[in-house]
């Protein structure tokens, strides 16, 4: 016997939700994977800078790894068929977003590589960080104001480090900021994932 109509309708509903729930469930997660990944990075190559400079290079060898690593999560992530889409997407945001950077600098904006003073070399982090967290703004406005929010205040505290603080101390504190912001914005993403509800016999209003 067929269904009544309200009922195919509801049962549509819910099927839909559950789609729904899934895929957002699957996101933050890999959102979360991704972004403690690079916030471990940050603090290694701040421990790289603050304790052994004369290895430098690995800074940009762990921003390779950081790469490679954001690709092995969102290839495992498209596994699942509802995250599939959106985990390739979340991957090549990732890449752009590194090689713009990346470009900028290679053009010297705001400073160039090598034979840098302390002047340039923290105005060449500042740029970095702001923009690193930027990026984080722009994950905000998809999913939640508390990344906006933390984005703003990780920025407002490097850039008063950089006027009021040590010179010579910038930075090692601006990177370690950056660091521990990104794993806290990769904590919330992960406890946001698990208060997403999948449950098909939860009670939704």
């Amino acid at each position: 016997m067929a269904l009544p109509i309200g009922a195919r309708t509801n049962i549509d509903e819910e099927v839909a939700r559950l789609k729904r729930g899934i895929a957002r469930k699957l996101v933050y997660a890999g959102l979360a994977d991704v972004l403690m990944l690079w916030g471990g990075i940050f603090l290694l190559n701040d421990a790289i800078i603050s304790f052994m400079s004369q290895f430098g290079l690995l800074t940009w060898a762990s921003g390779l790894g950081g790469l490679f690593g954001t690709w092995t999560i969102t290839h495992v992530r498209a596994r699942a068929p509802a995250h599939a889409e959106n985990a390739r997407r979340l991957f090549w945001s990732f890449a752009v977003f590194c090689a713009d950077l990346m470009i900028w600098q290679a053009l010297g904006i705001p400073t160039p590589f090598d034979h840098l003073s302390l002047a340039q070399e923290n105005a060449g982090v500042l740029f970095q960080l702001t923009f690193n967290m930027m990026g984080l703004v722009i994950l905000g406005i998809w999913v939640g104001w508390e990344l906006i929010a933390l984005s703003i205040f990780v920025s407002a505290i490097i850039i008063a480090d950089d006027l009021l603080g040590p010179a010579d101390l910038f930075i090692a504190t601006s990177i370690l900021a950056t660091g521990l912001a990104l794993l806290a914005a990769g904590a919330w993403m992960r406890l946001s994932a698990r208060d997403i509800r999948v449950d098909p016999l939860a009670v939704t209003r």
